[in-house]
């Protein structure tokens, strides 16, 4: 007998006779467990989703990833490039793989969950750009143009903020644009993991 409520999933599993999910489903903290124990299992085999996410497995390929067989109607099993390892992230259902240098390289969603189960993968791009809205008075009930006039977007290496930091209600398209002309292809997850730095 669990402590828990029975919930759809739970109910579903017990008429499918999935007594492991069942139990889970309605166990306070079972499906938490359950996408902890997803995550675990993919940051320690050397697999990846099927759904690319829109990118190609050609993409794949080319970044150093070796096919094998599918692992099952999710996944496909991998060889890493070289020094490549997988991590896990604070989100249970996200991990990465890393390169040699600790740089993410490829995000990966996996929901473990049984009555939800889905997975996919993106490769990283180097150089991107991220939004500031620390000094945006989410509270304000001022105009759109008034509130958001002090958001700001600054370019990032890797993930970190490196600057150049732009502001203003543009101040995305100001990063793009700044991208375009320093990193013409810094929309292409393959390009520049050899570059030195930002410049």
């Amino acid at each position: 007998m669990t402590s828990g409520r029975i919930t759809p999933a739970a109910l579903f599993a017990a008429a499918s006779g999935q007594l492991d999910n069942f139990l889970a489903a309605s166990t306070p903290g079972g499906i938490e467990a359950q996408e902890a124990r997803g995550q675990a299992e993919q940051v320690r085999t050397q697999r990846l989703p099927k759904d690319f996410n829109g990118q190609t497995r050609g993409q794949f390929e080319k970044a150093g990833f070796v096919f094998g067989k599918d692992v099952d109607d999710l996944f496909v099993s991998v060889a890493y490039p070289p020094g490549w390892t997988g991590k896990a992230t604070e989100h249970s259902m996200w991990s990465k793989i890393v390169d040699e240098q600790g740089r993410e390289r490829v995000s990966v969603l996996y929901k473990a969950a049984f009555y939800d189960r889905s997975a996919h993968a993106g490769l990283c791009k180097r150089f991107g750009y991220t939004s500031d809205h620390s000094n945006v008075d989410q509270a304000s009930r001022a105009p759109y143009e008034e509130k958001y006039a002090k958001i700001a977007h600054v370019v990032t290496d890797c993930g970190e903020e490196v600057g150049p930091r732009f502001e203003g209600l543009k101040s995305d398209e100001e990063a793009k644009a700044w991208l375009d002309s320093h990193y013409p292809d810094w929309r292409d997850p393959l390009a520049y993991w050899e570059a030195a730095h930002v410049g």
